[in-house]
C-alpha cells in the first residue's frame, strides 16, 4: 500500500516530466523555425549580394558606354567641323569664280554653263549646311536660346524674303494674321523653321499659292501661337504623315521623283521645335494640299 502523500508526488513527478517534454518540443521547434529563418534570410541576403554587384557591373558598363558616347559624339564633331571646312572652301572657291565669270562675261556659250554650275554649287551647299546642322541638332550641340520673341515680324519677314519667288513661280504669298501674344523661343531657330516650311511649300505647289495664318490656340491646357502654312500643293497621303518627319525622307522618293531636296528640311524643323517645347504636324486642306502646322508656347 502507498503511504500517503505517495500518490501526490508521482503525481506531481508526472506533471514535471510532461511539462519538461513540452517545453523541450517547444524549443526545438522554435530552433527548427529559427534555423529555417535564418537559412532563408542567408539566401536573401546571397540573391541581395548577387543583385548589387549585377547592378554595380551595369552601372560600369553604363559608365564605359556614356564615355564612349560622350568621345563619339566629340569625335563627330571635329570630323563634321573638318568637312564643313574642307567642303565649304573648294566650293567657296568654285563659286566666287563661277559669280566673276558671270560678272565679265555676257556670250550665252559661258554664260549657261557657268549659271549651272553656280547653281549646282548653291545645292551642294545647302545640302552640306542642312547636314551639319541635323547632326549638331541630333548631338545636342544645337541649343535653342529661349527668350520673348515677335513671332509676327518674324513672319513677316520671311514671306518678304520668299515673296518674289513666289511670284516668279506664278503663286500668291499671304499671310492672315490674329492679333496674337509673343512666344517664347529661339528666334533663329523659329526663323529656320519658317524658312524650311517656305521653301517646301513653294516647292510643292504648281498652282494657286501659300497662305501663312497665326492665331493664338491653347492645347493641353497652355496658351501658345499656332502657326499654320496652308498650301494648294500636291497634298500629302494619310500614310506619309509621319513618315515626312523623319530622315533624307520624301513625298517623291528614288531615281524617278520630281523635286530636288535632301529630305531633311523637315527633319530640321522637327528637332528645332522640339527643342523649344513646341509641337509639329501636318493635316490635308480641303480640297487640296497640305497645312503645316507649329505651335509654340506663349510667353
Amino acid at each position: 500500500m502507498e503511504k500517503p502523500g505517495q500518490s501526490g508526488q508521482k503525481n506531481n513527478l508526472t506533471g514535471e516530466k510532461e511539462l519538461e517534454k513540452q517545453i523541450l518540443s517547444l524549443n526545438q521547434n522554435l530552433e527548427e523555425k529559427i534555423m529555417e529563418r535564418t537559412q532563408r534570410l542567408n539566401y536573401s541576403i546571397q540573391q541581395l549580394e548577387a543583385e548589387i554587384q549585377k547592378r554595380s557591373r551595369i552601372e560600369e558598363e553604363l559608365i564605359k558606354e556614356k564615355v564612349k558616347a560622350e568621345e563619339s559624339d566629340r569625335l563627330k564633331s571635329n570630323f563634321l567641323a573638318n568637312m564643313s571646312h574642307e567642303f565649304r572652301t573648294p566650293l567657296n572657291g568654285v563659286l566666287g569664280n563661277a559669280e566673276i565669270l558671270l560678272d565679265e562675261n555676257r556670250i550665252p556659250t559661258i554664260v549657261e554653263p557657268v549659271k549651272r554650275i553656280q547653281e549646282s554649287g548653291l545645292r551642294l551647299l545647302r545640302t552640306i549646311d542642312s547636314i551639319i546642322l541635323i547632326s549638331r541638332l541630333q548631338s545636342g550641340q544645337e541649343i535653342p536660346d529661349l527668350k520673348e520673341v515677335d513671332v509676327v515680324s518674324l513672319v513677316l519677314n520671311e514671306v518678304g524674303l520668299q515673296k518674289e519667288r513666289a511670284l516668279k513661280a506664278g503663286l500668291y504669298l499671304e499671310t492672315k494674321m490674329d492679333d496674337v501674344s509673343k512666344v517664347f523661343a529661339d528666334k533663329e531657330f523659329v526663323a529656320e523653321v519658317l524658312r524650311q516650311l517656305l521653301d517646301n511649300a513653294i516647292k510643292f505647289t504648281q498652282e494657286g499659292g501659300v497662305t501663312v495664318e497665326i492665331r493664338n490656340r491653347e492645347m493641353g491646357k497652355q496658351e501658345g501661337v499656332l502657326i499654320s502654312l496652308r498650301d494648294t500643293g500636291l497634298g500629302i497621303a494619310d500614310s506619309q504623315m509621319e513618315m515626312i518627319f523623319e530622315n533624307f525622307r520624301q513625298i517623291s522618293e528614288g531615281w524617278g521623283r520630281h523635286y530636288e531636296g535632301n529630305g531633311l528640311g523637315l527633319s530640321i524643323c522637327k528637332l528645332m521645335v522640339e527643342k523649344m517645347k513646341g509641337e509639329i504636324w501636318v493635316e490635308q486642306n480641303e480640297p487640296g494640299g497640305s497645312i503645316l502646322n507649329v505651335w509654340l508656347l506663349n510667353v
